[in-house]
């Protein structure tokens, strides 16, 4: 799911880059969202009681994701 998402990000002309945060840096993200093959995007509403901004950047990366089909 990672790679699809990444995928997504350069076909929408989105930035993106994978390294270690802190959770200072998270929490001052713009956009914080988890990957996972079996729920696909999810937005990070909340981080140790500090409430995140849930945008539409997760909306539009999860809408250009190409989901493998179910055999």
């Amino acid at each position: 799911m990672r790679t699809q998402v990444l995928k997504a990000a350069k076909h929408l002309g989105i930035p993106s880059c994978q390294s270690p945060l802190s959770a200072e840096e998270l929490l001052e993200a713009d956009e914080v969202f988890l990957t996972n093959s079996l729920i696909g995007l999810l937005p990070v509403s909340i981080i140790e009681n500090h409430p995140l901004n849930r945008g539409t950047l997760w909306k539009e990366l999860s809408a250009a994701i190409e989901y493998p089909q179910a055999p």
